[in-house]
């Protein structure tokens, strides 16, 4: 129990478990990279499967461990307060890079279309919550037609950028660096990601 511990001890805890979780963060970014160039799918969609549910394993446990204990306010709170929190943080890099802004570098259709499809989510699902929920076998409409919804939005995006009709303008594309690229066959990336 760490109520137990003095603070110090939970406090060097932590800092010793962000130190390696950055670690981590990291490294499988680099891995989510390289399994991107190797199949093809695109940066946008294996990011946002992968990187994306990896990151909301913590979320995804918070929400089934207070669903099950009859508490699912404590869930949505959770999901869209993690959602709020990363949109902070990438305010908070634009602050610290300062060149441009996080969100100017990445000039892909695929990644825009990706932000569109995550607010008709977020739009979806706060709509769900202030109008409420009807039942169908004890599962809500809204969780079904917001499984659907995501489905359907990573199927759109994957593979976007090959099929896209429309370019950015005013913003040149910088070539791929070839060095950033693990050079690890497909099957030891996709085992160090996992």
């Amino acid at each position: 129990n760490a109520q137990e511990y003095p603070l110090w001890v939970n406090a060097v805890t932590f800092l010793v478990a962000a130190v390696i979780i950055w670690g981590a963060g990291t490294r499988l970014t680099h891995y989510v990279a390289g399994i991107a160039s190797h199949t093809g799918w695109g940066e946008a969609f294996v990011g946002m499967l992968l990187l994306g549910g990896i990151t909301s394993l913590p979320e995804i446990a918070n929400v089934v461990t207070s669903s099950l204990t009859g508490n699912p306010r404590l869930g949505i709170n959770n999901l869209l307060g993690s959602a709020a929190i990363n949109v902070l943080l990438l305010a908070v890099a634009d602050v610290f890079i300062g060149r441009d802004a996080v969100t100017s570098v990445v000039v892909k259709p695929s990644t825009l279309l990706m932000g569109i499809c995550c607010m008709l989510l977020l739009m979806t699902t706060a709509g769900a919550v202030a109008t409420g929920d009807l039942l169908i076998f004890g599962v809500g409409i809204a969780a079904i037609v917001i499984l659907l919804m995501s489905i359907a939005s990573l199927w759109f995006v994957a593979g976007y950028d090959e099929r896209a009709i429309w370019k950015i303008k005013g913003k040149r594309e910088e070539p791929e660096n070839e060095d950033d690229q693990p050079e690890a066959p497909l099957a030891t990336l996709v085992l160090k990601t996992v």
